[in-house]
């Protein structure tokens, strides 16, 4: 289900790192050890390419992944979705029945209302699906901004001030709490400072 070091013994909180569209697998494991760091159990949800072409597919994932560990460890799960991975995490919660065995979700650089760069899709057969599911006008972005954040969860939103991709007008979640950090999209992928940041104000 889970990378490998998903077998350990729990001894943190548990929590779930969902990385943003790649059309490659790109390493992760500096993103586990700064959450690591302040005290959390750890770990990043598989590269899948089927994952980086669907939304849905990929909050499926996302959604067993959550059970999985959830009943594993006993104690529900925080989750840190980086950009798409905000999304398909957010769908999970809303719409898969997620929410139940969540602790706090944080959205990280998601483009809830949509990205300027979708139309990368529409120049390869292959992410044509997930481009148009990250467009400003997408059927599910505006089923998951329709539908009210389910109760249980907390909910935090973080947004770079230096994001192109993903600026704080187009990441703040609506009834969530949100947070504006000097950042670029790809510090929130490759600079393990940034989720140090976020592990302190997820332990707030």
């Amino acid at each position: 289900m889970l990378q490998d070091n998903a077998v350990r013994e729990q001894s943190g909180q548990p929590l779930i790192v969902a990385n943003g569209f790649f059309p490659v697998p790109v390493p992760t494991g500096h993103l586990v050890e700064a959450y690591d760091s302040a005290g959390f159990d750890a770990m990043a949800m598989p590269f899948r390419l089927d994952d980086m072409m669907d939304v849905a597919i990929y909050a499926k994932h996302i959604a067993m992944a959550v059970r999985w560990l959830h009943d594993r460890s006993g104690r529900k799960v925080d989750i840190v979705g980086i950009s798409m991975g905000g999304i398909a995490a957010l769908f999970a919660v809303k719409h898969l029945g997620a929410a139940r065995f969540v602790r706090t979700l944080v959205l990280a650089g998601s483009p809830i209302k949509g990205t300027p760069i979708s139309s990368f899709g529409e120049w390869t057969c292959l992410f044509r699906k997930v481009g148009r599911q990250l467009s400003f006008e997408s059927r599910l972005l505006k089923k998951l901004r329709e539908r009210p954040l389910p109760e249980g969860p907390r909910y935090i939103s973080v947004s770079g001030i230096f994001d192109l991709i993903s600026p704080p007008s187009t990441s703040a979640l609506e009834d969530a709490e949100n947070y504006t950090l000097a950042l670029q999209h790809h510090d929130l992928m490759f600079a393990p400072w940034v989720h140090r940041k976020i592990a302190k104000i997820i332990l707030e």
